[in-house]
C-alpha cells in the first residue's frame, strides 16, 4: 500500500502537466480581454470622431498655445527667479568638493606626456 502511494500522486502530476496547459487555454476565460472585447463592439457603434475645429469656419484654426497665453496674458509675466539659499556648512562642503577640480582635465594634460598610456603621467 505504502508503495502505491508515490506512484498515485506521480500519475496525478503527470495527468495535471498533461491537461493544465489545455485547460487554461481552452476552459478558462480572461475576464480583462473578454470585458475590453465586448467594451470595444458595444462602444464601435455609437462612437465617432469628433473634429476639433469647425469645418465650415473661413479662418485657419489657432494654435492653443496662443489661444492660452492670450486669454491668460502669458506675455505679461515675468520670469521667475529662484534665489540659491543654503546654510555655510553645505556651502563649504561644496567649495571642498569642488576644489579638487581645478587645474587642466586629463585630456588636456595628454599631449605633452610621450607616453600616453600611463595614468600616472596625467595625475
Amino acid at each position: 500500500m505504502a508503495s502505491s502511494q508515490p506512484d498515485e500522486e506521480r500519475f496525478k502530476a503527470h495527468i495535471r502537466q498533461l491537461l493544465f496547459p489545455y485547460a487554461k487555454t481552452y476552459l478558462t476565460v480572461d475576464y480583462v480581454e473578454w470585458t475590453e472585447k465586448a467594451r470595444f463592439q458595444l462602444l464601435q457603434q455609437y462612437l465617432r470622431d469628433v473634429p476639433v475645429d469647425d469645418p465650415a469656419s473661413l479662418w485657419l484654426p489657432q494654435d492653443p498655445f496662443d489661444t492660452l497665453a492670450r486669454l491668460h496674458n502669458l506675455s505679461r509675466l515675468t520670469a521667475y527667479e529662484e534665489r540659491w539659499q543654503t546654510n555655510s556648512h553645505a556651502l563649504a562642503l561644496i567649495k571642498e568638493s569642488l576644489a579638487g577640480l581645478s587645474g587642466k582635465t586629463r585630456s588636456e594634460k595628454a599631449p605633452f606626456f610621450d607616453n600616453c598610456e600611463s595614468d600616472d603621467a596625467l595625475s
